[in-house]
Parts: C-alpha cells; structure tokens; sequence
C-alpha cells in the first residue's frame, strides 16, 4: 500500500495503517529531528511524539496538500522547533548527507563510524535481551524481523493495541537503561 492509502486508513482509524507508517518513517523522522536539534533536544522523545501529534491530528493530512511524509516532517519540525524556543536555542543544521544516529556530523567513510556502530548494535542487542519477554517478542519480531504490527499480533496471539503498547514500553524501557548509563541512543539505532 502507498503512503496516501495508509494515511486514509489511518485517518478511518486504522491502528494497522498508522502503525505501518510509524514503521516506515520513524527512523527518517528521528533523523529529521536530530538534525535540526541534536544534542539540544531528546530526538527519541521528540519522535514519539511526533507520531502521537500526526495520530491525533491525522484528519489535517491532505494528500493533495502534498505527501504524507512531507507532512510527517513538518510536524516533527514543529515540534522540535517549539521544544528549541523554550529552551532559548536556535536549530542546528548538519549537512543531511552526513548526519549520522551516533549523535554527530561524520563522513560515512570515516572508520570509527563503523566500529561506533558495531558497538552501538551490540549495546542494543544486550537491551533487547534484558526485556521482559512479553516485550522482547514484539521487539524483537518488530525491529528485527521487520514484521508488520498484524504480523506480531497474529505470531503471538495478541491484539494488534497490545503489540503496540508493548513495543512503545520495550523502547521507552531501553532508553531509560540507557539514560540511566549516560547513553543517549534509542533502539533506533540498529538498522
């Protein structure tokens, strides 16, 4: 399905629709937001409520307005630009082709990017393993097999609000241990 009909769908109430959004567009919206805040803001508080902002407001999205990313965007910069306003700082712009989820600028050629990340995946891996099992599945399923919400909900037998609920509280959960460790990175980050 494109964009437009998941957007529609969504804008019926299709929990499904949306969630396939989500799935297709946090890590870009992440992206956006770090880019134009980065350590200035919680770029993964920012996108979740990105999603929770387009979810409410999805009767606004217009497809002949233009595309449902596009708006997406706006609304993760709308936001990121009012959380910058109240802390008193301006928006920071790296260039896109290098901005990176290890939290700087840096060429993709440079070496320590691909031991950053090799370590940055292997944190990630250890967190999924300290879930709770009722919040690993979907995790795991989700994130890394890559299935859909009503892929997970039927594999596991559980509602498709649940599997979202779960997958919302596995995430927040990781971030809280790494915050917690002075780490500043999401599940986001494995890709």
């Amino acid at each position: 399905m494109d964009d437009t009909q998941l957007a529609l769908g969504a804008q019926a109430g299709s929990e499904d629709d949306f969630a396939e959004l989500y799935r297709r567009y946090r890590a870009g919206v992440r992206a956006r937001i770090h880019r134009l805040g980065g350590k200035l803001v919680d770029a993964d508080e920012l996108t979740q409520q990105t999603f929770c902002r387009a979810w409410q407001a999805r009767a606004r999205f217009d497809p002949a307005k233009g595309t449902y990313l596009n708006w997406l965007l706006k609304v993760a910069q709308n936001l990121t630009l009012s959380a910058l306003k109240r802390q008193g700082k301006e928006p920071q712009y790296c260039d896109l082709e290098q901005a990176e989820e290890t939290g700087r600028c840096v060429s993709k050629d440079e070496p320590e990017h691909d031991h950053e990340r090799r370590v940055i995946q292997e944190r990630m891996r250890s967190l999924v393993c300290r879930l709770a099992p009722k919040l690993r599945e979907p995790v795991i399923l989700y994130f890394l097999k890559e299935m859909t919400i009503t892929e997970v909900s039927r594999v596991l037998g559980r509602p498709v609000s649940t599997v979202w609920d779960q997958l919302l509280t596995g995430e927040r959960q990781m971030r809280e241990w790494l915050a917690v460790e002075g780490v500043h990175k999401s599940a986001d980050l494995v890709a």
